[in-house]
């Protein structure tokens, strides 16, 4: 086995993406290990366009689509000439694009972070045997060409490669060069977890350390950086208070991040709920597909959600509802947000309660003027799904209007933790 260094480890994959890129190549680059795990880089042009395969495609695939697009369509309306591309993955992406389900900032954000991860462990790979390089071009199936024809992003392949490369050194000189991000985290001796010596680790977090849940899959879950949250653990690692283990691809109750769990009653990006009363939001907004996404997106969170179209219907059905948060318009026809939040602040059983407002522009007097009236938070349109349930954690937390917010941990920088089970 070579030595564990980050100076050799990107040679070969470097040097066949750099030549791939100057002959603006079209078609995929298939990467097989020793234990016969295949990868596959698609191009278009020398430039990327999307990563497939690994070591473990399917929790790649939903943890990418809970933490960049939750809202994703996984049966998309395809067109009458359907015809099926090599990628089924990459084709429900670009359907859902066209449909216009995800933004092109969401889908690039997406496809970023796929090929960043699988390069990684093309990287690690290249350090513990010797790796198969096989290149084929567009023309090589009808499938794949039809895949290589729909690319409305391309990625940099020097962009992401410098990056990988910077969290490949990061992840050798904390020692775990031999350990991999596809492995779970089991406690062993759970005892002597937040030892006095040692980084305090939210409870939440201790409970997902079930051994089933990797360490990507922990910071998806997390919502946290996987560098920092391997920061964390690697004390208690060199403790053998807990350890890293392997794990099949396999989706079950406590790792399974597809659309139809996130739709029943918890997601990723939620609060943990407890008891039977769920958060109340109301959203105010005269578009009604709007008004639809949001009540899509806060109903999968396990959130009670009640869209409100008119706005001069505002005031009174808010004094009926009394909602633990109101996501707002900025600009309505007759009467706009500002107004709306101006007047609620008058009554007694609604001054305290907090208030997000959505804008176009989001420009500094927006927010300016939206602090004045006692705003939380703003968030801008079109909507990320991800900022919105973000935001929404936020403020709960910060007003602890919502009584089943979890408490910040004081020492960790997570914004919440979700055990799905």
């Amino acid at each position: 086995m070579r030595e564990m260094t980050s100076d050799l480890i990107t040679t070969q994959i470097e040097k066949r993406l750099s030549y791939l890129n100057q002959e603006q190549f079209n078609g995929k680059l298939e990467i097989t290990s020793k234990g016969n795990n295949t990868s596959v880089l698609y191009f278009r042009l020398g430039r990327l366009i999307w990563a497939d395969g690994g070591k473990h495609p399917q929790r790649s695939w939903y943890r990418h689509q809970a933490k960049y697009c939750p809202q994703i369509n996984l049966k998309p309306l395809y067109p009458d000439n359907f015809k099926q591309w090599e990628s089924s993955q990459y084709q429900t992406l670009i359907l859902n694009f066209q449909n216009k389900t995800i933004s092109r900032e969401q889908l690039k954000a997406l496809i970023q972070s796929k090929i960043k991860e699988q390069l990684f462990d093309i990287f690690q790979e290249e350090t513990i045997s010797q790796l198969k390089y096989s290149a084929k071009g567009a023309m090589h199936s009808a499938e794949l060409a039809l895949m290589l024809e729909n690319t409305p992003v391309l990625i940099s392949t020097e962009e992401v490669l410098n990056e990988t490369r910077n969290s490949w050194s990061q992840w050798v000189k904390k020692g775990l060069g031999f350990w991999s991000p596809n492995q779970a985290v089991k406690k062993i001796r759970p005892e002597q977890l937040n030892c006095q010596d040692l980084p305090k680790i939210p409870p939440q977090l201790i409970e997902l350390l079930n051994g089933e849940n990797t360490i990507r899959d922990l910071a998806v879950l997390c919502q946290e950086k996987q560098q920092d949250l391997v920061e964390l653990l690697v004390p208690y690692l060199y403790q053998e208070v807990i350890k890293f283990t392997s794990v099949p691809d396999k989706i079950n109750q406590t790792n399974n991040f597809t659309s139809k769990d996130l739709g029943s009653d918890r997601n990723l990006q939620s609060v943990i709920l407890q008891g039977e009363e769920l958060p109340l939001i109301v959203g105010i907004d005269d578009d009604r597909e709007i008004c639809n996404y949001l009540s899509e997106i806060l109903t999968r969170a396990g959130y009670k959600y009640i869209g409100i179209e008119n706005s001069w219907e505002a005031l009174p059905k808010l004094v009926r509802y009394q909602p633990n948060l109101i996501l707002i318009d900025t600009d309505m026809p007759i009467v706009d947000g500002y107004e709306i939040i101006t007047q609620m602040r008058r009554i007694d059983s609604l001054q305290d309660t907090p208030v997000v407002m959505m804008t176009k522009f989001y420009a500094l007097l927006d927010r300016i003027r939206s602090q004045l009236i006692g705003s939380e938070a703003s968030i801008a349109k079109p909507i990320n799904a991800f900022e919105l349930l973000r935001t929404v954690q936020n403020v709960c937390l910060k007003k602890q209007k919502c009584k089943y917010a979890v408490e910040k941990p004081k020492k960790y920088r997570g914004v919440a933790y979700t055990q799905l089970t």
